[in-house]
C-alpha cells in the first residue's frame, strides 16, 4: 500500500481506510486473512457432508 499525503497523521489515516477496505473486501469474498496477533477474521470451512 502506498499513501500520499500532506502530513505523516493524513498518510496513517488513507493507510488505515485502504486496510479496513482490503479486510472488508477479503471477508465478503471468503478470501484468507492473515492471523495477526493471534486475531483470526477468517471464517471456518464448513465440511461437507
Amino acid at each position: 500500500m502506498w499513501a500520499n499525503e500532506s502530513t505523516l497523521e493524513a498518510c496513517r489515516e488513507e493507510l488505515e481506510s485502504a486496510l479496513e477496505d482490503w479486510i472488508l473486501y477479503g471477508l465478503h469474498h471468503r478470501l484468507p486473512i492473515p492471523i495477526l496477533d493471534e486475531i483470526d477474521l477468517n471464517q471456518p470451512q464448513e465440511e461437507m457432508v
